[in-house]
């Protein structure tokens, strides 16, 4: 077994300097806006959220056709059809990390530590 040595690197920058004229910290925000930009693309496609947003569109049409618009029912008759989406938005985001996290089939079925 050979011991290990830290050996130091002169021709990279150090990661909190600049690089090319950009922070490093800029570059790191366009990495992280151009995944989310993505991430959210793949989640609005997601069968289950776009069969809840159909259902949110069918119960906020439904339920607002007979309601005179008095502000306490208006509130809730607008919260009610967004749950389905909300529920859907959760569960395509948990199985999305489950497929980028899983090596096993039994790893995300336990609940998240």
């Amino acid at each position: 077994m050979t011991p290990t040595t830290a050996v130091e690197h002169r021709a990279r920058p150090p990661a909190s300097g600049r690089h090319g004229g950009v922070l490093a910290g800029a570059r790191s925000r366009r990495a992280m806006l151009a995944l989310a930009v993505v991430e959210s693309g793949r989640l609005l496609r997601h069968p289950a959220v776009l069969a809840a947003a159909a259902f949110g569109a069918v119960l906020l049409w439904s339920s607002g056709r007979h309601i005179v618009p008095v502000l306490s029912r208006s509130d809730i008759a607008t919260q009610i059809p967004v749950a389905p989406l909300a529920a859907a938005a959760l569960l395509a985001t948990n199985l999305a990390r489950c497929e980028l996290t899983a090596t096993a089939p039994t790893t995300c079925t336990a609940l998240p530590a």
